[in-house]
């Protein structure tokens, strides 16, 4: 990054709430977005250490807020980038997160703050309008790259969103799940399950099983693996469970999160030995 471009980037205040699709203003990560050069754009990112996620008293930046802050940059950077409207419903396919030394820290006494410097790799089109993108986001503290996340989604109009979910459960259907992130289920499965009430998953009304309860899932078996991978396959759907198969070897655990016999993810995290 150029030393005009780092001038530029500012913690000051939240862009706007649209481009990020949260509604709650303290859900904001994203600062500023900054272009940095062809199909390039450097973000601000502040996490408040008082964040429900936040480790209170200082500690590894938990990954769920790498993920989601690095969601939210390529959401904004494909309305002001890439001119897709806010009208859109974009659906995250697949995410890794790499960190190549150690998981960044939350101060005790400040928010944490990164400069996130995002390449755009790819843009699919359909009949001329934008329709997913893959970008990698470098994640940058004090000049060194802490984080490596790159992340592919797809853009839904809003006009052909409710076509695909043809199959979401009405509320009276949806099944009740534990609270904890996994927790046994019949049969002796391990099922998912989350907090109503969590903010990073229910910001808004959602029709399906979201997805960062299915990354909260591998990370309570894993919470800071160096390399972090999960594929969403198809929705995962209110009406039922959420079963998770996992397979553990000395440095790795692999995951499939199934419905009946559909696979909904997969994911995987290794750690160095």
């Amino acid at each position: 990054m150029s030393e005009a471009t780092r001038a530029q980037v500012s913690f000051d205040t939240c862009v706007d709430r649209r481009l990020v699709h949260r509604r709650a203003v303290g859900e904001v990560f994203i600062t500023s977005i900054i272009p940095a050069g062809e199909k390039r754009w450097t973000c601000g990112v502040q996490i408040s250490r008082g964040h429900m996620r936040a480790p209170h008293k200082g500690g590894a930046l938990p990954i769920p807020l790498v993920i989601e802050a690095s969601r939210q940059a390529g959401l904004a950077i494909s309305h002001v980038g890439l001119e897709v409207g806010l009208d859109q419903q974009y659906l995250l396919d697949e995410v890794t997160v790499l960190f190549p030394d150690h998981h960044p820290v939350v101060p005790c006494d400040a928010p944490f703050e990164a400069e996130l410097e995002v390449a755009v790799v790819s843009v699919r089109y359909r009949q001329g309008k934008v329709c997913g993108l893959t970008f990698a986001g470098s994640w940058i503290v004090a000049g060194s790259v802490v984080v490596i996340a790159t992340a592919s989604m797809r853009c839904i109009s809003a006009a052909n969103y409710p076509a695909l979910r043809r199959r979401a459960a009405v509320p009276e259907r949806r099944v009740e799940v534990p609270t904890a992130p996994l927790s046994a289920g019949p049969n002796g499965q391990r099922v998912v399950g989350w907090k109503p009430h969590d903010p990073l998953l229910f910001d808004h009304p959602v029709d399906h099983v979201p997805g960062m309860a299915l990354i909260d899932a591998m990370l309570s078996i894993d919470p800071f693996p160096d390399t972090f991978t999960v594929r969403f396959h198809q929705f995962a759907e209110l009406s039922e469970l959420v079963a998770a198969h996992i397979r553990t070897t000395s440095t790795s655990r692999t995951f499939t999160f199934a419905q009946g016999s559909e696979v909904v993810a997969s994911g995987k995290t290794v750690s160095r030995p």
